[in-house]
Formats: structure tokens, sequence, C-alpha cells
């Protein structure tokens, strides 16, 4: 789970949900192929931002969350769960959109695409065992 510092909710622009996915292609592309060969076997869910549920089970708001993995980590699994269980990454727009902006409205797109990749293999790593303070100490 990675969590951004609180700043201004507000909804999504159809222009900046645009410019959202099109950076996220970009990230997914260039990521190391390690990384692009585990998201072929892991959906990655990319929404605005996170369930109502969700926010309350992990007690933010809708724009504090950058990404969240569902599921068992792999080290944690057993022989009888093999195909039974449902991974998947999140990624939420919103609070990857809020950190990348700047103070006249725009968005730094390399931060922007910086944060993606972040989050995408923070997420990785949770769905290999590592815990959020591992992560941090990695970098991710």
């Amino acid at each position: 789970m990675r969590r951004v510092r609180k700043r201004s909710a507000g909804a999504i622009t159809p222009a900046e949900r645009e410019l959202f996915d099109r950076e996220f292609a970009e990230v997914l592309r260039t990521l190391p192929p390690p990384a692009r060969k585990l998201l072929q076997t892991i959906p990655v869910a990319v929404d605005d931002y996170p369930s109502p549920e969700i926010q309350a089970e992990m007690e933010v708001e809708d724009d504090e969350l950058f990404g969240l993995y569902t599921g068992t980590p792999e080290i944690e699994r057993s022989f009888d769960q093999a195909g039974s269980v449902s991974d998947v990454i999140h990624i939420y727009r919103l609070a990857l959109l809020r950190d990348a902006a700047e103070r006249k409205g725009t968005v730094d797109v390399k931060r922007l695409r910086e944060q993606i990749k972040v989050t995408l293999l923070h997420e990785l790593g949770h769905y290999h065992g590592f815990d959020d303070d591992h992560l941090d100490g990695l970098g991710y």
C-alpha cells in the first residue's frame, strides 16, 4: 500500500484521466522486463480513487492512496490455493495526479511517471511478500 500526504480532493477531469492513462501506458512499456512479465499474470485495475469500503478499511481519504495489492502474497500460498487466489494490483489516479500537481495547476509529467512506476513496483513487492517498511527501505 502506498499513501500520499493529504492534498485537496476533487474530481478528475477528462483531460487529467487521458493524461494519466497515456502516462500509465508509457510507464508499463518502459518497466524492466521481469516486472512487465509479472504484470502479464496479475490484473491491474486503474480507478479514480479507492472504493468507500477500501477507504474505510484502510482509514484513508479518496486522494491519499496511490495503490493497493489485494490477494495472497506468493510466499504465503500453499499448494491447495493454486489457481484460487485472486491477485489484483489497484492503482488510483486521483492520489497520483494530486501528488504530481504543481502550484499553477499543471501536472509534472516526469513526477507522475516516476510515482506510477514506484507504485507499481511497490505493489509487486507486496505480491512477493514484502511489507511496507521493507519496500520503503528499498525506495519503493
